[in-house]
């Protein structure tokens, strides 16, 4: 029996010198590494542009939505889900909702979203203001805490 041990133990060893040489992979850590990055570092640095008011709402909107887009891309990664299409915030929010990890409320959240980032991307700023710039930070980092759980992190 501790025959057997130290070699599944030897085992472990070798797998995680490969992990950490970067030969293999961990399965589904790229996706959580993603979502990790744009949980912090990147909504940090949409709260900095938010609260500062020489800046133009639409910076902070397209990075909230940035991190929004990768976030769904990388719970879609971690959980090995296929999509259909093109890689979008649309399409990663199907996905997710194929596979009963987003409500319908909750695609249509993102989807409001994703609007809004579209407008902010395209130069559509009739319809930009602080006050949704705020709320976009709000509710991409409301999405993001629901990954998180739903994900395990």
């Amino acid at each position: 029996m501790e025959h057997r041990v130290r070699g599944v133990g030897e085992i472990l060893i070798a797998w995680a010198q490969q992990v950490d040489s970067g030969l293999t992979e961990v399965v589904g850590s790229s996706g959580q590494n993603a979502r990790l990055v744009a949980t912090t570092d990147v909504m940090d640095q949409v709260r900095v542009l938010n609260s500062d008011r020489r800046v133009h709402p639409a910076a902070p909107i397209v990075l909230a939505g940035a991190a929004l887009e990768t976030a769904l891309r990388g719970a879609v990664e971690q959980r090995q889900l296929a999509i259909e299409g093109k890689g979008s915030i649309s399409s990663y929010a199907k996905t997710l909702r194929a596979a009963e990890l987003l409500s319908k409320q909750g695609v249509k959240d993102i989807e409001q979203m994703g609007g809004l980032r579209n407008a902010a991307a395209h130069g559509e700023f009739d319809d930009l203001s602080r006050e949704r710039a705020g709320l976009m930070e709000q509710q991409v980092n409301l999405l993001l805490t629901h990954l998180a759980a739903l994900l395990g992190d």
